[in-house]
């Protein structure tokens, strides 16, 4: 697969993510994965338009849709509650 601005982007969040350990919550990974299920850019493993790994892909915080099809962490309601937990 070859690689595009989008991959460069997932793969340089996922980077961060990792050095981090950031990762989203369990009921939103669930969600972005049933949302790329039925996804027409899902073959087998892999997002056809962004090249990445669905599953690992669905579990890092500061992941995207490449074609804005599930919450992102910039959505506050998603993201507030976690950052909210580790300030404590």
């Amino acid at each position: 697969m070859p690689l595009n601005y989008d991959t460069i982007r997932s793969l340089t969040n996922a980077v961060k993510d990792k050095a981090l350990g950031r990762e989203a919550l369990p009921i939103l990974r669930e969600e972005r994965a049933r949302i790329c299920s039925v996804c027409p850019f899902k073959q087998g493993k892999r997002c056809t338009r962004c090249g990445c790994f669905i599953n690992t892909k669905v579990a890092l915080l500061s992941s995207e849709c490449p074609i804005g099809k599930w919450p992102s962490s910039r959505d506050a309601r998603v993201h507030g509650g976690q950052e909210n937990q580790r300030a404590e």
